[in-house]
């Protein structure tokens, strides 16, 4: 396991005179929150005299400002319908199937004085996994190969499994740079705290990079390819109690060897990309691993890896993997509720871990990383 500072000495954390202002005005910044920074540089010291809620009220209230609708489809001239609250994991054969009382747990932020801690959440599955990027007609015609036939690894529905996380995060990038950005226009004095310059460089680089696999997409998918899509599935005999669909970027292989350098390291990488899902059937779980062959110098090994392994390597590894790469995880009550406490803790605390680096070194020189098992055999209460 690798650990790193919080900021790497190669990322640029103050802003150019010349570049292109922060705040979105499309102005320089030397002629637009330069100044404006300057005058109001003590801002930041009443900002911390606030209440907690008064804080957690402004970011979540920020965060919804930022929403937006598109479809990202690739064919907008047959867009038709309203924009909707598109799910990333079906409803009708996946959420449904875990859910008790139309409801699920997932991880949402807790804020505890200054800190950004994790809990769980009980969610409505009609919320759940939503996001604003498809119109009605794409939502239904594009993934209907996935939503309408059962899996059977075909290059087509390898292609819809893996592009599905990707708009969802894709969207989800593009709302956090916005998110960053209105956060300078509100506060100019942020321009020049090292700690918001970072986000606001994460928020660029992320942006970029998930833009640039969903050009190689829509390449593949005007030119009806859909063969450059590496794909590892594995059927397990039975049923697991969550669901996840994830577009991430993988450290390390199932050796502990690195294979990806940490986000952030620099500002000219690139962020490779593999797709998750996982998912229960009845008596069953589907496990789909894919990734873009444009990133087969990175990934090949880790796929030929995982063709080798036992069951229980894979299952091993994808119980730290899951857990580190997405948020878009959705588990069912009874899971969540029958855990033993050290369980939920070590649960949380990975899940918070992953955004944190500095934690992610005190559970593990505590040993309190990853103590627990997604892929538990337990039985699930169902009311549908």
């Amino acid at each position: 396991m690798m650990f790193v500072k919080k900021f790497p000495r190669n990322v640029r954390l103050t802003i150019d005179p010349y570049e292109q202002c922060p705040c979105g005005s499309q102005k320089s910044f030397k002629f637009c929150c330069k100044p404006r920074s300057i005058q109001h540089k003590h801002n930041w010291k009443e900002y911390h005299k606030y209440p907690e809620k008064r804080k957690e009220y402004e970011s979540i209230k920020s965060w919804n400002d930022t929403a937006f609708e598109i479809c990202l489809a690739f064919d907008h001239e047959e867009c038709k319908g309203d924009i909707k609250n598109a799910h990333s994991i079906q409803k009708n054969r996946i959420l449904n199937r875990i859910s008790q009382d139309g409801h699920l747990y997932q991880f949402i932020p807790d804020h505890v004085e200054s800190i950004i801690l994790a809990k769980f959440d009980r969610i409505s599955i009609n919320k759940a996994s939503t996001f604003q990027g498809f119109c009605d007609f794409h939502d239904n015609k594009l993934f209907h190969p996935i939503e309408a036939s059962d899996y059977f690894n075909e290059a087509r529905q390898n292609f819809l499994f893996s592009f599905r996380p990707l708009a969802l995060e894709y969207h989800k990038k593009v709302r956090d740079l916005t998110f960053r950005m209105n956060i300078f226009d509100r506060r100019p004095d942020l321009t020049i705290n090292e700690a918001f310059v970072y986000d606001y460089r994460t928020a660029q680089l992320n942006k970029r990079e998930y833009k640039r696999e969903y050009e190689a997409f829509k390449k593949d998918y005007i030119e009806k390819n859909f063969n450059n899509i590496r794909t590892f599935f594995l059927k397990l005999d039975f049923e697991v109690n969550f669901a996840t669909s994830a577009a991430f970027s993988v450290q390390f292989d199932m050796n502990g060897k690195q294979i990806n350098e940490n986000q952030m390291l620099s500002e000219i990488q690139e962020i490779k990309l593999i797709y998750v899902t996982i998912y229960p059937l009845e008596n069953s779980t589907n496990i789909i691993l894919s990734y873009h062959l444009r990133n087969d110098k990175t990934y090949n090994g880790l796929f030929e890896q995982l063709e080798n392994a036992a069951q229980t390597e894979i299952l091993k590894y994808l119980n730290q993997l899951v857990i580190d790469g997405t948020e878009n995880i959705f588990f069912s009550q009874s899971f969540i509720e029958n855990l033993k406490e050290v369980e939920k803790d070590s649960l949380l605390k990975s899940f918070q871990a992953s955004l944190k680096p500095l934690l992610a070194k005190k559970l593990y020189e505590e040993n309190n990383d990853y103590r627990f098992d997604l892929f538990t055999i337990q039985s699930i209460d169902r009311d549908n």
